[in-house]
């Protein structure tokens, strides 16, 4: 079915962070923060 092609594989993800703070976050940006800002199902952020 062509409809499934684009349908999402997982319904959650979880993703792992550093936790960087201050100077080196906003150097180096987040990985797991333009996850969550950009996946199309619910993100859980572990630290």
């Amino acid at each position: 079915d062509s409809d499934d092609v684009d349908a999402p594989a997982y319904d959650h993800l979880v993703v792992g962070s550093h936790g960087r703070t201050g100077v080196s976050r906003m150097l180096l940006g987040s990985v797991a923060e333009k996850v969550v800002r950009e996946s199309p199902i619910p993100v859980t952020v572990v630290r």
